[in-house]
């Protein structure tokens, strides 16, 4: 590995004049990272005594600096086929890999916009969908609600009537009171009945708000609750859910965004869940720390592969197979987490379960206005 010679090249491209380089070992300078691909590239020409290339790995500059070098290396053989030394000749690649990398980043974030705005689209039209279904509802329940109210009043004016009227000058009859015990039980169930389906289309017109781009302050529970709403069908048989909710102070954000990402954890919790076993447990958990809100959803599944954990937030990871997992949910989590000046993070012990933590500083509106001011 000694410089028996170097061209004059080598000081234009990396600084160091030849004097002080030839009669040198090149290890070095070499990146030590790169050090043993270089070392079984150079081994691998020595034993096979044939020419090899497109070898990378990193050079050091006179002035500090680190340069990307791609070689190929050749054995000088004498008349008689034996080896003397070994040729290698270097070109310098380094403008031409930042350019690469600049191509893989940009093409990353195409990738991350293409998904960002994918799904965005399927979340403004389930938005729509959404809406549309509230409002069909409401109309129709808004008239029950209304008749329901009159109903009411018009049977306890029949029962004042029946007792005043009919039933003065007679003993009551027995059925009388078990007919009108009957109404009035029917009346109550009918009345939590109608109630319910109000809250529920106001939860659903809450959460339709997807594509809402202006920032509001809100209850985060109150987003929470329209989202559980939603999905309440999909896991009131199989899920049993925890709210273990803390005081959390009115947050600036924008709360269609939040909405979607507290659906796409829950759904991604339950497929865990039920990906194994029949039942199992999510927990939400809110609290306060310094000027963030922290909102958790934990999960009793069987947690996420070691190995796979630093790549669930990447666009395109999924590990639920074919026509079930697109690995959109998460990146997009992430992406409008970071988009309000928070982080999420997954923990997840072997065999343990996962927790997912969002973290959303209170105050975005104030954030957002100084970044506007320090631009």
């Amino acid at each position: 590995g000694i410089f028996s010679y170097v061209s004059p090249n080598w000081t234009e491209i990396l600084g160091h004049e030849i004097s002080e380089i030839q009669g040198k070992s090149f290890i070095p300078l070499v990146h030590p990272d790169d050090l043993p691909a270089c070392m079984k590239f150079f081994e691998s020409v020595i034993i096979q005594g044939k020419k090899r290339s497109n070898i990378e790995y990193r050079v050091k500059h006179k002035d500090g600096r680190w340069r990307w070098h791609r070689s190929s290396a050749s054995p000088l053989k004498d008349k008689d086929g034996k080896t003397e030394a070994f040729i290698g000749i270097a070109h310098d690649v380094t403008e031409m890999k930042q350019v690469m990398e600049d191509l893989e980043k940009i093409n990353r974030d195409l990738k991350e916009t293409q998904t960002q705005l994918a799904q965005s689209e399927k979340m403004a039209s389930l938005g729509q969908l959404v809406a549309g279904v509230a409002h069909e509802i409401n109309t129709p329940i808004g008239a029950v609600n209304s008749m329901l109210d009159t109903l009411f009043r018009t049977l306890n004016r029949l029962k004042d009537m029946c007792q005043r009227d009919i039933l003065k000058d007679q003993q009551q009859s027995p059925g009388y009171d078990a007919a009108f015990t009957i109404i009035s039980d029917a009346e109550n169930v009918i009345k939590s009945g109608t109630d319910r389906v109000i809250d529920i289309v106001t939860r659903l017109r809450s959460f339709a708000r997807l594509d809402e781009a202006e920032l509001k302050t809100v209850d985060i529970h109150k987003g929470l609750e329209d989202t559980l709403v939603l999905i309440h069908n999909e896991i009131k048989h199989s899920i049993t859910l925890v709210k273990d909710y803390g005081r959390v102070p009115p947050v600036s954000c924008y709360p269609g965004q939040l909405n979607q990402v507290f659906l796409n954890l829950l759904i991604n919790g339950k497929q865990a869940i039920l990906a194994h076993k029949e039942k199992g447990t999510i927990t939400i958990k809110t609290f306060h720390r310094k000027d963030h809100a922290v909102i958790q959803f934990i999960d009793d599944g069987p947690g996420i592969p070691t190995e796979n954990l630093h790549k669930i937030f990447d666009p395109g990871f999924t590990t639920k197979g074919v026509g079930v997992g697109t690995g959109l949910g998460l990146s997009i989590c992430y992406q409008i987490v970071k988009n309000h000046r928070g982080e999420i993070r997954a923990e997840s012990p072997p065999g343990q379960g996962s927790t997912f933590t969002i973290e959303i500083p209170i105050d975005l509106g104030g954030i957002l206005e100084r970044e506007e001011k320090g631009n």
